[in-house]
């Protein structure tokens, strides 16, 4: 319950932080990717290489899942112009990316410490109600830390989705799959998906 009374004041709070770090992001993000500032380091979990900023200042601003050129697809479509492709990527795509892994800002998150109020997808199962005009929501929160999703189904693939606070689903409750980009710390956002794959 402390959770709902929170989030009208701390999701602007983390805002009031990401908002200039997002703005500062784009000369630093553009002045390393024009000079070509990247360099191979081994990831902070150690499970793989990934190509990062050469200054360890610039951390905040890179991205520890995929590198500053992108995932594989990323780095396909901009292979003849890397420089343009790690700006849009770590300026513009993911900006402040490795902010995520702040630990105050953002949670591990506790599967049995996950609460959640809303209609959204029944956590025991996999996919349901994936039919045009199914509105779903959910408010889900672990700790101080919550999340709010809306989703209308606008086709049997497609659905409208806007998402406010940090990434927590109803889902999470069973727990969080090691390979999702979730597991290390529940990362904050403000996202609006007017046309995505279902």
């Amino acid at each position: 319950m402390i959770a709902l009374l929170l989030a009208p004041l701390l999701w602007p709070l983390v805002l009031a932080l990401l908002i200039p770090l997002h703005i500062l992001g784009w000369p630093v993000v553009g002045y390393l990717a024009y000079t070509y500032n990247w360099v191979p380091r081994v990831a902070d979990d150690m499970s793989r290489v990934v190509l990062s900023w050469s200054p360890r200042w610039a951390w905040l601003w890179g991205n520890q899942e995929d590198g500053v050129l992108g995932d594989t697809l990323w780095r396909r479509k901009w292979a003849l112009r890397p420089r343009l492709g790690a700006l849009l990527w770590s300026a513009n795509r993911n900006p402040t990316n490795n902010f995520r892994f702040v630990p105050l800002f953002n949670p591990k998150p506790v599967p049995d410490r996950i609460r959640f109020w809303g209609n959204h997808i029944d956590p025991s199962r996999r996919e349901q109600g994936l039919h045009a005009g199914v509105i779903r929501w959910a408010f889900t929160w672990q700790g101080v830390y919550s999340g709010f999703v809306w989703r209308c189904q606008l086709t049997s693939t497609r659905h409208f989705q806007v998402r406010l606070g940090w990434k927590f689903l109803p889902k999470d409750v069973l727990g969080i799959e090691p390979t999702d980009y979730r597991y290390a710390r529940m990362p904050f956002c403000v996202q609006l998906h007017p046309y995505r794959l279902s």
